[in-house]
């Protein structure tokens, strides 16, 4: 009956194995990680385009430069023009010759003032081509900006699932490591023990896991070591109690002595059998599960 509950306890863990095991499958950063590389490449996409439209921007800017100096020259060339027609008048009693030159210069200055306007008004176009430039570097600014708070949102998203996935695979691995009886925790190291003649030394144990006491004499001054397990459990969740007492006898040193146990309060008693005289023990005492 003992083994049968043992067992049936160790199945229980195996199960729970198994469900940990699903929900890291279903836990998994995967998709975060696809999408989050795909906003990257989004976001990557945007930034070529806006460092593109900054370049023509640039250039934009660069032609609005040289037709603000042209226009800036023309501007010159008229006042100049304009300050010479002026001298010739002052300086001429209006004869003939005076007249022509005042015409000519006069029909030049309509000239350059026509092409000075022409310049204005490319430059007006070209500072409203700029003006769109700048707004959709804006928008994309804004919607790269939109893309780094969703990758940085998915970046949080995948640490944290990656954070629980590990810890789940640690459950995993301890459920696994449970099951196959692989784990253990030390009571005593090397324990000194000194009896007198029909006295024993008691430890309370309490066992999450089905599994085994280990009982080692290291080393005794007489080969009347007995080692007694008891221990009253339902196995865990079994509405049935069972109640173990189990002694071994006539131990000396060197020798090992095991009992199952199950989820509960266990209680180790070693002692000395020998009526006579007293004994010195070092006992080592591990439970795995």
């Amino acid at each position: 009956m003992d083994k049968k509950i043992i067992s049936l306890t160790i199945v229980c863990v195996v199960l729970a194995a198994c469900l940990v095991v699903s929900l890291v499958s279903n836990m998994t950063p995967q998709t975060d990680e696809s999408k989050l590389k795909q906003l990257e490449n989004d976001k990557q996409t945007l930034q070529k385009s806006i460092v593109q439209l900054e370049d023509e921007k640039q250039t934009l800017q660069n032609n609005i430069n040289n037709l603000e100096n042209e226009k800036q020259g023309l501007q010159k060339t008229i006042d100049q023009l304009r300050i010479n027609s002026k001298s010739s008048s002052s300086s001429s009693s209006g004869g003939s010759g005076s007249s022509s030159s005042q015409s000519s210069d006069t029909g030049r200055i309509n000239q350059l003032e026509s092409e000075k306007q022409a310049l204005q008004n490319t430059i007006n176009q070209l500072t409203g081509e700029k003006q769109t430039l700048q707004d959709t570097i804006d928008q994309l600014t804004s919607e790269k900006e939109i893309l780094e708070n969703a990758i940085n949102e998915l970046q949080n998203t995948v640490s944290q699932l990656t954070n629980e996935s590990q810890t789940l695979q640690n459950t995993v691995k301890d459920l696994q490591d449970i099951t196959n009886l692989a784990k253990s925790r030390s009571i005593v190291q090397r324990y000194n023990l000194n009896q007198q003649s029909g006295q024993y030394t008691r430890w309370t144990v309490d066992t999450q896991y089905a599994g085994y006491i280990f009982v080692r004499i290291d080393s005794s001054t007489t080969n009347l070591v007995y080692v007694r397990v008891s221990y009253t459990s339902n196995g865990g969740q079994s509405p049935h109690t069972i109640t173990y007492d189990q002694r071994i006898s006539n131990l000396s040193s060197g020798n090992v002595a095991c009992f199952p146990v199950l989820p509960g309060t266990v209680y180790v008693d070693i002692g000395n059998s020998n009526l006579i005289s007293g004994a010195t023990h070092t006992v080592t005492i591990d439970y795995w599960y």
